[in-house]
């Protein structure tokens, strides 16, 4: 049946909603220890601190540039990046994901 009224609203996954409550803490952890305001990120980045901040409440995640961004910046962010990405499995994964993260952060 199909619905007759209002809108469909997307489909969220279980994954997407770990995936931002993971994110959120990595930068949450590295904001703590390297005594960051969401402020000084959002300038380091280039964003709004809004945007910083709906990422430390797992309200929304980074787009690609920002996250390359964060990764640049951020140990927890980059470390979580290789978590999610499970490259360890496969060593030519994890070669080619070093060589493809480095050419675009050297590039940045």
């Amino acid at each position: 049946m199909l619905h007759s009224k209002g809108k469909i609203l997307p489909k969220i996954t279980l994954n997407e909603i770990e995936t931002k409550e993971r994110f959120a803490i990595a930068l949450r952890k590295e904001m703590h220890a390297q005594y960051w305001t969401g402020k000084m990120v959002a300038n380091a980045l280039d964003v709004s601190e809004k945007t910083v901040k709906d990422w430390v409440a797992g309200k929304r995640l980074p787009s690609s540039l920002d996250l390359l961004a964060l990764m640049r910046i951020s140990s927890c962010v980059r470390q979580l990046v290789w978590d999610i990405s499970k490259s360890e499995e496969c060593y030519q994964d994890a070669e080619m994901l070093k060589q493809i993260c480095f050419v675009l952060l050297s590039n940045l």
